[in-house]
């Protein structure tokens, strides 16, 4: 949890719920309070970095996280779904 919040990553209320998931699908197991990658989460994380290296760059990550921050959308993404992935994809064309 700390490479992630080092890396501008997620935010403290979110790295539990992060790991959680990884440990769910197999990607990762926790041995002796350190995550270990299992086979499954190395052949998703080849795959990703294989077809979507840009989209699994930390820096990717952690901008586009601090554009959703301060875009004003994302306030009122219950209130307009549309608003907000149109937001979204504005970000980054």
């Amino acid at each position: 949890m700390k490479k992630l919040e080092e890396l501008g990553i997620g935010r403290p209320s979110t790295y539990a719920s992060i790991m959680q998931v990884l440990q769910d699908r197999d990607y990762v197991r926790l041995d002796k309070k350190r995550f270990i990658p299992e086979d499954m989460g190395r052949v998703v994380t080849t795959f990703l970095e294989n077809y979507f290296n840009e989209y699994v760059q930390y820096d990717f990550t952690a901008d586009l996280e601090e554009r959703l921050d301060e875009s004003p959308a994302v306030k009122s993404v219950e209130e307009s779904p549309a608003r907000f992935l149109d937001e979204v994809l504005g970000l980054y064309r």
